[in-house]
């Protein structure tokens, strides 16, 4: 999504293939596509055709008449096997979902459209719209309390986001202009996000139950109410779309876990977590780094910023 926004924002030409089972011709021929006419190229879930990137680690070689313009993106999540030769002339990008509510809700208004926002020409969809970055926003950061948050691991990212997003503009772009937002098809905007568009990948019952739960508090017609607040102090925002950014500044950089339906101490019990993996991460470096005299090794180098990390350790 990120790529294709900045593709629409530059006016280039964007060809997407999703690589998997059967998808290696047809990434063969778009990418002799972009390379002839100088288009992008758009690689996406690559980690599922690691053979077709080590044929390809190789063809990039080869090549020899190449358009100016033309660009190869891959997206992938991280796989051991990924080709070293890609990544050594690439220019490498991650991804980490923001910390905390503000950072999320401002990534997510700082990447949307301009058109996405003013999709609708009612201001009850802007509510709407800001409404799900909230709620996408608690599903996000729940994951970040492990089990407490959710049973199993959820990756809920931007592109989750932007498939509600069209659900909420198709059932807004229904109701003829006698009709209220508040007369939505509130049932069928709940089923589709929470169980098909979120909650696809939600395994476990439990978890579907949660995911419901905040779907139903915060997709509902009392967030059209002029009296609903997301938390004390923390109303609805209003006006254009610098307003909206201005009223997300106006959050508190740290939350409280009760904001996501968690108790208390839930914080406390995360930060053990994190504390307990970070320890368990650098005995696993340091096992693997033998010291060296020339800490222009890679090995001596990796010892010596570990003895630095760790006399910072209390």
């Amino acid at each position: 999504e990120t790529v294709l926004n900045l593709a629409k924002k530059l006016k280039r030409e964007v060809l997407a293939v999703s690589l998997g089972k059967g998808q290696d011709a047809i990434a063969r021929r778009t990418i002799d596509t972009g390379v002839s006419i100088g288009s992008w190229v758009l690689l996406q879930n690559a980690h599922l055709g690691l053979p077709f990137l080590t044929e390809l680690e190789h063809s990039l070689l080869r090549m020899e008449a190449v358009e100016p313009a033309f660009r190869l993106w891959i997206t992938a999540e991280a796989a051991a096997d990924f080709p070293i030769g890609i990544l050594q002339v690439a220019i490498k990008m991650t991804f980490e979902q923001p910390v905390g509510l503000k950072a999320s809700l401002r990534k997510t208004f700082a990447a949307m459209p301009r058109d996405v926002f003013e999709a609708v020409n009612r201001s009850e969809w802007r509510s709407m719209l800001f409404s799900l970055s909230f709620l996408h926003a608690l599903l996000v950061l729940r994951g970040k309390y492990g089990a407490l948050g959710f049973s199993a691991q959820y990756d809920f990212s931007s592109v989750d986001f932007a498939v509600a997003a069209r659900e909420l503009q198709t059932q807004m772009e229904r109701l003829d202009s006698k009709r209220t937002a508040k007369e939505l098809s509130w049932d069928a905007v709940h089923y589709m996000i929470a169980k098909v568009h979120y909650g696809a990948a939600v395994a476990s019952e439990l978890d579907r139950k949660v995911l419901h739960a905040l779907v139903e508090k915060y997709l509902t017609p009392h967030v059209l109410d002029s009296t609903f607040h997301f938390l004390p102090g923390f109303a609805m925002p209003s006006g254009d779309i610098h307003a909206y950014k201005a009223a997300i500044e106006q959050l508190q950089i740290s939350d409280s876990p009760e904001v996501l339906g968690l108790a208390f101490n839930a914080d406390f019990v995360s930060s053990l977590d994190q504390s307990d993996a970070f320890f368990e991460a650098l005995s696993t470096l340091e096992s693997n780094a033998a010291p060296a005299a020339d800490t222009r090794d890679p090995a001596g180098y990796m010892a010596r910023m570990l003895g630095e990390i760790r006399s910072k350790i209390p």
